[in-house]
C-alpha cells in the first residue's frame, strides 16, 4: 500500500511511504504503518490518498515493460544492421568505381608511351 498526501491547493500529491511500496520504505521499515498522520504534518483539509498495490500486477507490468524495451532494442539493432549493410554496399560500389578509374588511368598511361614513339 502506498500513501499520498495532497495539501489544499497543491495539485501534486506527496508520497509519504518513501516509494517503498507495502509496509513503507522510508527508513523506518514496517514502523511507517504505526505512525499517526500528525507525524507527517497532515493539516486540516489535506487529502489522504491510498493506492493499493497488487504484487502480481506490479510484476506483470515490470515484465511487460522489460519485453517492450527488449523489442525496441531489437528493432533499433536491426535498423542499425540494415544501415551498416547499406553503407558497406555503398563503400564496395565506390571502391569498384575507384578501381575502374585506376585501371583506366593505367591503361591510358600504358598507351601514352606507345603514342610518343
Amino acid at each position: 500500500m502506498a500513501l499520498f498526501l495532497r495539501s489544499p491547493g497543491d495539485p501534486i500529491p506527496e508520497d509519504i511511504t518513501g516509494g517503498g511500496g507495502a509496509g513503507g520504505g522510508g527508513g523506518g521499515g514496517g514502523q511507517q504503518d504505526d505512525r499517526p498522520l500528525s507525524f507527517f504534518g497532515v493539516q486540516d483539509g489535506t487529502e489522504v490518498l491510498v493506492d493499493e498495490i497488487d504484487p502480481e500486477a506490479l510484476k506483470r507490468a515490470d515484465e511487460d515493460a522489460r519485453a517492450a524495451a527488449s523489442a525496441a532494442h531489437e528493432q533499433r539493432l536491426a535498423e542499425q544492421l540494415r544501415a551498416a549493410d547499406r553503407l558497406q554496399a555503398e563503400f564496395a560500389r565506390s571502391m569498384g568505381l575507384q578501381q575502374q578509374q585506376q585501371q583506366q588511368q593505367q591503361q591510358g598511361a600504358a598507351g601514352a608511351p606507345e603514342q610518343q614513339q
